[in-house]
């Protein structure tokens, strides 16, 4: 089984050109499985301003050489693209978030904050689900600051300005559309709107959406 990160590019966002797989796995077991990417504007992690870095999980493939299947990841990996996404290098300290024995903590949404790096991973543990928020100044240390929403896996997170007023807030939903707005402070996301849906058609079509920041 190979799961990897297709490319398409659109001047318009609705005509694309699909160009060869952004990123493949790196082994014969690793596929690479869901994450997201932002636009390193600050050159928080050191390769220059205007640096693609994108972030995913290496979940270990179903099947290789007739093994048998396995829940188990390699953690969540950390690369960065100095051709606007066309190609995309390792870092050396992948994975940045390792994964606990037996765990299946996947699906890294990644951004800058305030001049801090932020990484939202979903962590189920057992039948909880649970929505983690790392940070990090320079990429390679990271260090747990709070536990989320017990969304759904493949995590989004991101800010918008309140209609009409002064204020911005920030939105987190999971892969199966539910959302809540709330503050993001000390690294702690504040809910001030519980239980809202995306939208009320068929989940499956609108699964695991990301935005891509910066």
């Amino acid at each position: 089984m190979n799961v990897s990160w297709g490319h398409a590019v659109s001047e318009d966002g609705v005509h694309f050109t699909e160009y060869p797989d952004a990123i493949m796995p790196y082994n014969s077991k690793c596929s690479v499985a869901s994450g997201s990417a932002f636009v390193d504007v600050n050159n928080l992690l050191g390769k220059g301003k205007g640096t693609v870095i994108a972030a995913y999980t290496a979940l270990q493939a179903l099947q290789y050489r007739g093994r048998p299947r396995v829940t188990q990841n390699e953690g969540q990996m950390l690369l960065y693209s100095l051709d606007d996404g066309m190609t995309f290098k390792r870092f050396e300290n992948n994975p940045f978030l390792s994964v606990p024995d037996g765990e299946y903590w996947r699906d890294p949404k990644i951004l800058e904050v305030n001049g801090s790096l932020v990484a939202i991973v979903y962590e189920p543990v057992g039948d909880e689900r649970s929505t983690s928020v790392y940070a990090s100044k320079d990429g390679k240390a990271w260090s747990l600051v709070s536990k989320g929403e017990k969304f759904h896996e493949c995590p989004d997170f991101f800010e918008m300005e309140v209609f009409d007023g002064n204020e911005k807030l920030y939105v987190m939903y999971g892969g199966h559309g539910q959302y809540s707005v709330g503050r993001f402070e000390d690294f702690k996301f504040i809910p001030v709107e519980q239980g809202g849906f995306l939208d009320y058609g068929d989940v499956e079509s609108v699964y695991a959406g990301q935005t891509f920041s910066n």
